[in-house]
């Protein structure tokens, strides 16, 4: 997510999502947030994975399912890399049990409760201009996660991970 410019409380919005590519498994999709002129506030890509709900393995989805989605263009944006790079050095912090109101409709920790944990372990997200996230894995009602965070140049990393070290989220903040 690019945040170009920040609505103020009460403006009018207006969010889109657009659709722009399925490739084997995976669904690509902008976000735009845009003011009531038209000023473009946020740009956000997405990489979204199809699902066999009966195996929970990723399947191709089918082309009647494909096909129910008109696609947009690609949005002009810079496009980071589908996987995020943590520092070889990051910090243990407090670890944080996975409580229910953690939990979404499909058993696990909801993906924004994810970024409210990592904000909140940040020391500064007054000044955020760019934000990356990369799932991994599913946290569930009592599982611990166990924070580390790192400052490297402009950017804030946090990973939350289990207690072997394997990460469930990844955040980077650039300021």
């Amino acid at each position: 997510m690019v945040l170009e410019d920040c609505p103020k409380l009460y403006d009018e919005i207006t969010v889109e999502t657009r659709p722009y590519e399925f490739t084997n498994c995976y669904g690509h999709r902008n976000f735009i947030i845009t003011d009531k002129s038209g000023k473009t506030l946020v740009k956000a890509n997405s990489i979204w994975v199809y699902v066999n709900t009966e195996t929970g393995r990723p399947a191709r989805p089918p082309e009647e399912e494909k096909a129910a989605y008109s696609l947009d263009e690609r949005l002009e944006m810079d496009y980071a890399p589908r996987k995020l790079s943590l520092p070889d050095e990051m910090t243990p912090v407090v670890p944080i049990p996975v409580r229910a109101d953690d939990i979404d409709l499909n058993h696990h920790v909801n993906n924004a409760r994810y970024i409210e944990i990592a904000l909140g372990l940040m020391p500064d997200i007054s000044n955020i201009k760019e934000l990356r996230v990369e799932y991994k894995r599913q946290a569930h009602l009592g599982d611990t996660i166990y924070p580390r965070i790192a400052t490297v140049g402009g950017s804030c990393f946090v990973d939350l991970a289990d207690s072997e070290g394997k990460t469930y989220t990844a955040v980077e903040v650039i300021g």
